[in-house]
């Protein structure tokens, strides 16, 4: 096989690659009608570049909170030498994340040479399907380093076998600054080293020394201990641990769970595009321990270990699949290895067994290559399947925590500091400082995770002004939005004022049986919603909307004393709660009391005229009394307050 023939192979392997990563991107573009992440924690990258670029210092607002709540600051860093390119948050991102995803391609095929001597076809083919890993287009065009830590990890296993230590140690070190994740891999490698030294040193071969075959590895290992203690050296300094912040914090927040973790990975590696060829990897994975078992050295081991490893890793500390497995993604391409590996193995097994002639050896070739084929375009239809996938999360986040970035800006004042469990999109483009209810960039919040009277005696020590929260992730009771995004989709963004003697936060406990009890009755069902509900008034009877719901299903089941009771238990707890007066006037028309809904909706429009549901069910009420002047009044009133509100 020529060098060009090598070239050509490689070159439309990123090619191909390019022109799909381009569809996705386009394909969002389109529908969303705006560029966007699928996720928010990109912005926590650019946010820390773009203060490094502007104020020339590693802080999250301005030259202030100086923190290492990046987890990969070498991405970082990165992205702040871009922003003396271009101000272009969206195109510096994609740019570098598909650049990474072409480079791995590089040394992808590399190791495929590396591991298929004189199979320069059967190497193209596996490049081409690592090319087409439909996720590894997500998360390329997500904004994060991701296709950078892959990139790096090919790099290490490849410097590792062609006996590289100067690169390696190079690779391996920048692999540590990209994620902490990067030890697993150098575990791999070191727990194959050893394996391969007690396996020389039991069959006494080799030289005298074993582990002098290895002294190549030692330039190596300097080289990586420089970048290790040059890393924790950086986080110490600018948050005084090891680690990042970010590890911290996430571990904390998500120290429960994680039961059925196993069979969601098992599913995350054998679904799909990859139901086929997750066969082929498994019986990978069983050449490679066959090879163990029967005391011989494997090339499987080393993507074997570091696959295994990441997901202990996870289990232990992390064992959410959430985000499309963004965290689990590294090992894909390894799994391809394994795949490869174990097709390969199939094959020269089945050829010995069979005694197979020239003839049957060239059919044998060709049942290979039309497999591999197959997998090409079976992954190659994944990314157009996925390029959905990646318009709906980017649309997802534009709708939320972007849109609610630039109503902060647009509305707060430039001294707010806004409170927020999600730090990303908000802080850029609201350019606000902001006060993280999580920990990722206020290392003072990981001990109090948790805690909701933690919580908010740390907001008020970090002189919080405003909140902006999910509602399914920090629900607050007892106050009214100053904005929110669309109430009838999943996920609702809201921002209050932050005041201390008002706003109530619920458990997560709580506000589960809320909504869930809520969902019941909207769907009908008393018997499932309302005990709900009335669990949820015990365990905090200073939820407003608790009591508010409550009524409702006391309403519902034909109780309208219990359920006007609730009402006025919600209005006294909350005086501005909208809703709980609109449901006394509901509850005087089910009682068959119009006069008394009127005069309840008159008293709530006094308070708040911009009640827009009351001015309509008035006009309902005066039709059905046939005042139809004050009917169209109403409904005038209405009309004109619906306008001023969808006015852009």
């Amino acid at each position: 096989m020529t060098l060009q023939t090598r070239h050509i192979f490689l070159i439309v392997a990123i090619l191909v690659c390019l022109v799909f990563s381009v569809a996705m991107a386009s394909y969002a573009l389109y529908t969303n009608e705006e560029f966007g992440f699928p996720l928010d924690d990109p912005w926590i990258h650019l946010q820390f570049a773009r203060n490094l670029s502007e104020y020339g210092s590693f802080s999250y607002y301005h030259n202030e909170m100086v923190t290492s709540g990046s987890t990969a600051p070498l991405y970082t860093l990165m992205l702040g030498a871009g922003f003396f390119v271009t101000r272009d948050e969206m195109m510096l991102s994609y740019v570098l994340g598909v650049a990474f995803f072409l480079a791995g391609i590089a040394y992808f095929f590399r190791i495929a040479e590396h591991l298929f001597p004189g199979k320069a076809g059967y190497a193209f083919l596996g490049t081409l399907l690592f090319a087409l890993e439909p996720r590894l287009h997500w998360i390329a065009l997500s904004g994060m380093e991701t296709t950078l830590f892959i990139l790096l990890s090919l790099a290490s296993f490849l410097y590792y076998r062609i006996r590289k230590p100067v690169a390696l140690g190079v690779a391996t070190g920048l692999l540590v600054w990209t994620r902490p994740e990067a030890v697993i891999l150098v575990g791999a490698i070191l727990a194959d080293i050893l394996y391969a030294w007690w396996l020389q040193k039991k069959r006494r071969v080799g030289p005298d020394n074993p582990i002098a075959e290895y002294s190549w590895l030692l330039r190596g290992l300097a080289v990586l201990a420089i970048f290790g203690v040059a890393y924790a050296a950086f986080n110490l300094v600018l948050s005084g641990s090891v680690l990042p912040n970010t590890y911290a914090a996430k571990v904390k927040y998500y120290t429960s769970g994680g039961k059925d973790f196993p069979a969601e990975v098992f599913r995350y590696l054998t679904k799909g595009h990859l139901v086929v060829f997750s066969l082929i990897s498994a019986a990978g994975i069983l050449q490679t321990l066959i090879s163990i078992l029967r005391g011989r050295q494997s090339d499987g081991l080393v993507p074997l270990l570091f696959t295994v490893g990441l997901f202990f890793a996870y289990w232990i500390k992390l064992p959410y699949l959430y985000q499309n497995g963004r965290y689990l993604m590294p090992v894909l391409p390894f799994i391809l290895i394994l795949g490869l590996m174990g097709f390969d193995w199939i094959l020269t097994k089945s050829r010995s067994a069979l005694h197979l002639t020239s003839l049957n050896e060239k059919m044998m070739a060709t049942i290979r290559m039309a497999f591999l084929v197959y997998a090409v375009v079976h992954f190659a239809y994944g990314v157009s399947q996925e390029r959905m996938l990646y318009q709906d999360y980017c649309q997802y986040i534009n709708s939320r925590q972007v849109k609610t970035g630039h109503w902060i800006r647009e509305h707060l004042p430039a001294e707010a500091a806004v409170a927020t469990h999600d730090v990303g999109a908000l802080a850029y483009y609201s350019e606000r400082r902001i006060v993280d209810m999580v920990g990722l960039v206020s290392p003072g919040m990981i001990e109090r995770i948790g805690d909701l009277n933690a919580l908010k005696e740390f907001l008020r020590e970090q002189g919080a002004t405003h909140l902006a929260v999910l509602r399914n992730w920090f629900e607050v009771v007892n106050a009214n939005p100053l904005f929110q995004t669309d109430e009838t989709t999943p996920e609702i963004m809201e921002v209050f004022a932050f005041d201390p003697e008002k706003i109530h936060f619920t458990t997560g406990e709580v506000a589960w049986l809320t909504s869930t009890g809520w969902m019941h009755l909207a769907r009908g069902d008393v018997r499932q919603g309302g005990p709900m509900l009335e669990r949820a008034v015990q365990l905090d009877p200073q939820s407003s909307r608790a009591h508010h719901h409550l009524g409702w299903a006391f309403m519902m089941a034909g109780q309208p004393e219990r359920a006007d009771e609730e009402f006025r238990t919600a209005i006294g707890i909350h005086p501005e709660y909208w809703l709980a007066h609109f449901s006394r006037a509901q509850l005087s028309l089910r009682r068959n009391q119009p006069e008394e809904a009127l005069k309840r909706l008159e008293q709530l429009l006094e308070l708040n005229p911009k009640m827009l549901t009351a001015h309509q069910t008035m006009a309902q009420i005066f039709a059905q009394q046939g005042d139809t002047a004050r009917a169209r009044i109403s409904l005038e009133t209405y009309r004109r307050e619906l306008e001023q509100i969808e006015k852009p």
